[in-house]
């Protein structure tokens, strides 16, 4: 961190962040590619921002790092008060830096292991109002850590209408936005805007983060200034990001929680502070991918859980709510078979749950499927397999036990009947009476089969919200999550080896702020291979394969109806954190053997597939295929993966570039199930590639499968 009497330079490995002293104001005048001492950039000086005619104040075209109304702005705000005189209009000024620790967010989860904290102080005098804002840096990532606080110091109470988290202006227009969004069994996928002159915006207000819109945003600058920038919000809840490019050749971006229903109370003395946001530059995209990758691996996910994942083999897809014990232990046994480590046992397991109508809440074990859950847990064990379960505990069935025992403890409005979806309601945990219940059903199970691992489901948003008197005005959602953070933070707290996989309806949950406390989430319901490759790369472009479970499906998909070889099914799945998900009881000995000799693949590279850096190669040719190359810190090995998506005619599609090597290093390439290898120099692996049309499996008539096909390729530096 460098200050001086008019320049504040925060720099990242690669990257500079420059703030500028403009009268009473502070303004970013640099982020980008790393720069000298401020004796080398005097030129940030000499710009000016006006209109064409006379403007009465600069603020207009200044890059801010934040905006209220009252400043004489007319772009998109980051800040909104109803002030106590009812007017909205507020005039915040820079009155310097203070000496700042990261801040602890009440309530909220954020980064952790940063070098140093820049804060910046502003301070409105008409309403007696301090606006503090903190950007952390870290040593091993370029990534930087943004949050916000808003003081009230007078006397009189105050409303907060909206509060982003993070706002950066930038110069320039024609920015091409990414973005990932979907639907449920199709999340997440890539999203390209061009926006010249208007204003993108994405967003929820369902209650949880990622089905619809994930939070993460990614924009291409425009070619004469090249680079990237990437945002994204440690945060579970609704949640709002706007990118506003002027007519002035301006670019406003602000990201943080949703305010469409944002009105909560500022009393006189209290402290707000927004969730934290992560901004990040780099100059190629394949920056971006990397540095995010580092950051959440090393800065978001608890360190406890960098380690060995075990490879996990679930009964949902094979069974569903139709298993007794002797089918669990039948699984068990073929899982111990193939070197699985960890069998699940999914819904169905407690209540009188034989469909999706019933027994959410009544987490009792139903002893005549399971033969007593704690003794099968035993047996599982008895074969060299943990033990893990799913639960929905945020839910309740109208038909269940505690429906007809604490109706109130429902999520709804008293004066209606609650919105039924996937005939479920929400529990209300803003309530302690419902809170204390939720907690010692967790408990409960946990005294009871002691499971290595729980599968978190949420398989509906929230739809009737409901502001109790008592709390008129509170924004609900940010209330809702806290209560679910300090839920998952006490569970983590009184079980530390517990390995939790969040599931909301498949990846509705898919965030840096769920990531601080489960490390893995389930990223979609959607298991055909040429949908899901779709699927893991929207999430893979900002967060790291340890996050993303990956498992072997059935081969023929319950949703699509097509048909995939378990080599294809195989390739997806080393993707993230390796499983198995379809009948093993009715594999045949050969398909058996296969399974355990990708099982046995996959943890000999366990680590480098987990936390290796990913890095996806452009085919030069038609672009109909991917690429996608793992390679290790030290770039001495990697495991590529190649996936031929369709048969393109009259075209040259066999040659593929595998990147991310040392240019002047030779590696020993081979491919999975064949003796062939090859040694090449890194450089010309990137450039120029390998033909690998010969080694693509063929069908019965010769011909190549028109569904997807894959290839495992694996190297080492000789």
């Amino acid at each position: 961190m460098q200050i001086t009497e008019q320049f504040i330079k925060l720099d990242t490995p690669s990257t500079s962040l420059v703030f500028r002293r403009y009268s009473e104001l502070l303004e970013i005048v640099y982020y980008g590619a790393k720069i000298g001492d401020a004796a080398d950039y005097d030129i940030l000086s000499s710009h000016k921002r006006k209109y064409a005619h006379s403007c009465a104040d600069d603020v207009i075209t200044a890059n801010m790092t934040f905006s209220c109304y009252g400043m004489g702005c007319d772009r998109v705000f980051s800040l909104s008060l109803k002030n106590h005189d009812g007017g909205y209009a507020n005039k915040f000024l820079f009155r310097g830096t203070r000496a700042a620790e990261k801040p602890i967010i009440p309530g909220l989860p954020s980064s952790y292991g940063a070098r140093e904290t820049l804060m910046l102080v502003y301070y409105d005098e008409d309403y007696d109002l301090e606006l503090r804002q903190y950007y952390s840096v870290f040593e091993d990532t370029d990534a930087i850590a943004v949050s916000s606080a808003i003081e009230n110091r007078s006397a009189h109470d105050a409303v907060l209408r909206s509060f982003a988290s993070c706002q950066l202006d930038t110069d320039g227009c024609g920015y091409t936005v990414f973005s990932y969004t979907g639907a449920w069994a199709r999340e997440r996928y890539p999203s390209v805007t061009q926006l010249s002159v208007g204003t993108f915006e994405q967003g929820t207000s369902r209650g949880s983060s990622s089905h619809a819109v994930n939070p993460f945003l990614m924009l291409r600058r425009p070619a004469r200034m090249g680079g990237y920038l990437a945002f994204n919000l440690v945060y579970s809840g609704d949640h709002r990001e706007r990118v506003e490019c002027t007519p002035m050749h301006t670019t406003r971006i602000t990201v943080g929680m949703d305010d469409a229903f944002l009105e909560h109370p500022l009393p006189s003395g209290s402290v707000f502070h927004s969730p934290e946001a992560v901004m990040l530059f780099g100059e190629h995209r394949a920056d971006i991918s990397l540095q995010m990758h580092r950051f959440v691996n090393g800065h978001i996910v608890p360190p406890c859980f960098l380690r060995e994942r075990p490879v996990a083999v679930n009964l949902w897809e094979a069974c569903g709510y139709r298993f007794d014990r002797g089918k669990v232990l039948e699984f068990a046994d073929r899982a111990a078979e193939i070197g699985a480590e960890l069998l699940v046992v999914d819904d169905g397991w407690f209540g009188r749950r034989d469909d999706e109508k019933t027994s959410l809440g009544d987490w009792t074990d139903n002893v005549e499927k399971t033969g007593g859950l704690k003794s099968l847990a035993e047996e599982v064990r008895s074969r060299g397999l943990k033990f893990g379960i799913w639960i929905e505990p945020e839910m309740v069935s109208p038909e269940s036990e505690l429906m007809r025992r604490f109706p109130q403890y429902v999520l709804r409005n008293p004066r209606r009947e609650p919105i039924l979806l996937r005939d479920q309601c929400v529990l209300d945990l803003t309530q302690r009476e419902v809170w204390d219940y939720v907690l010692r059903c967790l408990r409960d199970l946990m005294e009871l089969c002691s499971p290595d691992y729980i599968k978190w489901d949420y398989n509906r948003f929230i739809t009737d919200a409901y502001h109790a008197p008592s709390s008129a005005g509170e924004e609900f959602s940010l209330r809702y999550i806290k209560a679910l953070y300090a839920l998952l933070g006490r569970i983590r707290e009184e079980y530390p080896a517990l390995l939790i996989e969040s599931c909301a309806a498949g990846g509705g949950r898919y965030d840096l702020g769920t990531l601080c406390f489960p490390p893995q989430s389930w990223p979609s319901d959607m298991t055909n291979p040429v949908a899901r490759i779709r699927l893991q790369v929207g999430p893979l472009a900002g967060y790291p394969q340890s996050t993303l479970s990956a498992h072997i499906a059935s081969e023929v998909c319950r949703k699509t109806g097509r048909r995939t070889r378990l080599r294809d099914r195989f390739a997806l799945a080393l993707e993230g954190v390796f499983g198995i998900e379809y009948d093993l009881t009715q594999c045949s000995r050969e398909e058996l053997l296969e399974l355990k000799q990708a099982v046995a693949f996959y943890k000999e590279h366990r680590d480098l597939l987990l936390y290796g850096d990913m890095f996806f190669a452009e085919r030069a040719e038609d672009g109909e295929d991917a690429v996608h190359v793992i390679v290790s810190r030290d770039k001495t090995c990697a495991v590529a993966l190649v996936f031929r998506l369709r048969q393109v005619f009259n075209c040259e599609q066999n040659k593929y570039r595998l990147c991310g090597l040392k240019e002047d290093a030779v590696y020993r390439v081979g491919i999975y199930g064949s003796d062939r290898t090859w040694d090449v120099q890194g450089k010309l692996l990137d450039s120029y590639g390998l033909d690998l049309g010969a080694y693509f499996l063929k069908d019965r008539n010769g011909v190549f499968s028109n569904e997807i096909n894959s290839l495992v390729l694996f190297m080492r530096q000789v």
